[in-house]
């Protein structure tokens, strides 16, 4: 289970349940209330790990990885559902409900004749419910916490990276407004990206992984989670890092050095941190930071 899950799921899974319980519906009502609220913890808690696990399942998909978060979202959910609705009929036959009236609507009676209509019906039917929970589990805090923690300084004698040349600005000055300096427009991709950061942690970034369809965002200081895809990361800042990995990305600013143990290689950051390197990734990240900066220890 990924970071943003192992927080939220646990605190939606025991809210919901606590409203099912409450509402006392007919599949639990004859039950004792904390019997019925652990019965929904386990229905409801299920029910969601499979949507993040078809989340997960699909995030490899090459057709979804530049799609937007929430089709990624919409997709994990539905798969979820889908693979949910025999355990939420067996549910049902466990706990089975008293008839009062005959079947009334097309889906009453795909429930009665059994087999695979019982199983459409009892999707269509779980289905809205299941996808608003899901929803839920997936809110990004509207204000992340900000956590304090500067990047330490490198070692004196400590290699440092080739980082990108730093150019003096240089304002331009507008012939016809005498010396009215000129702003160069900003890029469009970074300013959108830059734009889901709390103001709070600052541009200066570090590191970025992903985690399904979020980014947990490191700056020198602090970091936050924020929606997105690391696609849209390399698309948005192409001069100021590289991807190395599937789920990380690493900022030119902050790379002290690239170095192989037997782990494999890695990107070795100023304060200490070793972001690992995936095999697909390493001809890339030779050819951008050049043979000389690259050290293998083992040799």
């Amino acid at each position: 289970m990924t970071a943003h899950y192992a927080r939220t799921w646990p605190i939606v899974v025991i809210a919901l349940a606590l409203l099912f319980a409450q509402l006392e519906p007919e599949p639990t009502r004859t039950l004792p209330w904390f019997a019925a609220w652990a019965v929904w913890i386990v229905h409801i808690g299920v029910g969601l790990a499979l949507a993040i696990v078809a989340t997960h399942a699909t995030a490899r998909w090459s057709v979804l990885s530049a799609a937007p978060a929430w089709s990624r979202l919409l997709v994990g959910g539905l798969l979820g559902s889908l693979a949910f609705a025999p355990l939420a009929l067996g549910f049902e036959r466990l706990f089975p409900m008293p008839v009062e009236s005959p079947p009334d609507d097309v889906l009453d009676h795909w429930a009665e004749a059994g087999g695979g209509l019982a199983l459409v019906a009892e999707w269509l039917q779980l289905a809205p419910s299941y996808l608003v929970s899901w929803a839920l589990l997936n809110l990004v805090p509207l204000a992340p916490t900000v956590i304090r923690e500067p990047t330490a300084a490198p070692a004196r004698g400590a290699s440092i990276p080739p980082v990108v040349e730093e150019v003096e600005e240089v304002e331009e000055v507008d012939a016809r407004n005498g010396d009215a300096p000129i702003t160069p427009p900003p890029e469009p991709l970074a300013s959108s990206f830059f734009e889901r950061l709390p103001t709070a942690i600052g541009r200066d970034l570090v590191r970025i992984d992903a985690d399904l369809h979020y980014l947990q965002v490191r700056t020198a200081l602090g970091r936050a989670t924020v929606q997105g895809s690391l696609a849209e990361v390399e698309a948005a800042l192409p001069e100021a890092g590289l991807r190395v990995h599937r789920s990380h990305w690493i900022a030119f600013a902050h790379l002290r050095r690239v170095s192989k143990s037997a782990k494999g290689w890695a990107c070795e950051l100023r304060g200490g941190e070793r972001v690992p390197i995936s095999r697909r990734r390493l001809a890339e990240v030779r050819e951008r930071l050049g043979s000389g900066f690259v050290i293998d220890p083992m040799e």
